[in-house]
């Protein structure tokens, strides 16, 4: 099974979508929320096609304002206890004490951040707009050898995130990989009855950095949702890595 990203989207349908390492492709896109995704990834020799994972995430959301969320890169020797992740409130990093329950809130008190673990794991929500859980993990040797990723995992575990989603007060014309999924009347153009139906067309997600709204896609306005579009609130939850429904490293995304 490939690594790619892997997602069932708010219609019902699974397929695999191709990113670049080293890129970032937007998520969802609405006119007051936009998600950016960082991809990594490897292409061991005699593949035509990255093995790609979520290393960070980007929110621009209101008023422009920005949060970013991050795994920290090259990452050896795969270590739970050891905290992984890396914050920036409006271009500002920040640090959330270790230790279950702590939490951090912004100035005007939109975003909470706390941890549900020790490490590793913290639930972001941003105010009657979405929430996502959100937790490091790595490439294991025996993930490693079985899906042959090729990844040296003494030097870097490739850690990178799995995703639990839930969104509120999206518009009928959210859009974004995972966003036009919940788009009313969204028929999914991939190819059905096959053993990896893939969504093409990456070039129209593809944005310029972690925070920028730029993709082709983009429906970022910095208003509110207007109340005549508005739809009833999806939840998705995202997995990756064979955690737990046997996704090597990519993300699945359910209602």
């Amino acid at each position: 099974m490939c690594g790619d990203p892997r997602i069932i989207g708010g219609d019902g349908v699974m397929f695999y979508f191709h990113g670049v390492k080293n890129q970032d492709f937007c998520l969802v896109s609405d006119s007051d929320l936009h998600i950016n995704a960082h991809f990594i990834g490897t292409r061991p020799e005699g593949r035509f096609r990255d093995f790609t994972w979520v290393q960070a995430l980007g929110f621009v959301f209101g008023p422009a304002k920005t949060l970013s969320i991050a795994a920290k890169p090259h990452v050896a020797h795969w270590d739970n206890s050891v905290d992984q992740l890396l914050f920036a409130y409006n271009g500002e990093s920040f640090e959330i004490e270790q230790g279950e329950g702590q939490s951090w809130v912004s100035p005007d008190e939109s975003v909470t951040l706390e941890r549900i673990g020790a490490t590793n794991t913290v639930f972001l929500r941003i105010k009657e707009k979405m929430g996502v859980a959100l937790s490091v993990v790595p490439i294991g040797k025996k993930e490693n050898d079985v899906h042959k990723y090729g990844v040296n995992t003494e030097e870097d575990c490739f850690a990178h995130f799995d995703m639990q989603f839930s969104f509120h007060n999206l518009s009928s014309s959210v859009n974004g990989v995972l966003g036009q999924t919940y788009q009313p009347g969204f028929v999914n153009p991939v190819k059905r009855g096959v053993a990896m139906p893939i969504m093409g067309g990456a070039d129209r997600f593809f944005s310029s950095s972690l925070l920028s709204t730029d993709c082709r896609m983009s429906q970022y306005t910095a208003t509110p949702v207007a109340a005549a579009s508005a739809m009833a609130s999806v939840r998705a939850i995202c997995e990756s890595s064979g955690l737990p429904t046997g996704v090597p490293g990519g993300i699945t995304c359910r209602r």
